[in-house]
């Protein structure tokens, strides 16, 4: 009798990465991992007794990657602009990785940093709740577009006018 192959989450986990990074996230399914892997579907519903199960840990993964990408651009004494940039970047450098985290219906649509990022904005350049608050949504919402477009592949900028751009973005709406 055949030895069967043992799975673990992790592994499914990290081949379904590799899957999105390679093919997209429009295209995983359990049918079409499993051959990607080479296996049969059993592996991953013996491992997942649901989909949400699946999707909340191929989440989590995928924010890992995310913050391990963006963690290289920080920039603390410059945080708010760094983050904008490593954000586009991410959209330009990792397209598929950035459209299931931001774009598909894996993402939850929630600013989680947003409260940080004001109280970053108020130090950062001596500004008042109200205008923080004011130059976060502009800000990101002009981020949001220009990575966006970079995903899709609609625009291509270097990493140097895109930071210029978002930086000219942050100073424009700081003085109004």
């Amino acid at each position: 009798m055949a030895r069967k192959a043992i799975f673990k989450k992790d592994f499914i986990i990290n081949k379904s990465v590799d899957f999105i990074k390679e093919n997209g996230i429009d295209k995983l399914s359990a049918r079409e991992l499993t051959k990607y892997i080479g296996c049969s579907t059993q592996p991953i519903f013996r491992l997942y007794n649901n989909m949400d199960i699946y999707k909340r840990d191929l989440k989590k993964e995928l924010n890992k990657e995310y913050n391990d990408f963006t963690e290289k651009f920080i920039d603390k004494d410059n945080y708010f602009l760094s983050i904008n940039c490593a954000y586009a970047m991410y959209a330009k450098k990792e397209n598929s990785l950035f459209k299931a985290l931001f774009i598909s219906d894996l993402s939850d649509k929630k600013d989680k940093n947003k409260k940080e990022l004001i109280e970053i904005l108020k130090e950062e350049y001596n500004i008042s709740d109200a205008k923080a608050e004011s130059v976060y949504r502009d800000v990101s919402l002009y981020t949001k577009g220009l990575a966006t477009n970079l995903c899709l592949k609609s625009m291509n900028i270097s990493d140097k006018d895109l930071l210029f751009l978002i930086n000219n973005c942050i100073k424009r709406n700081i003085k109004g």
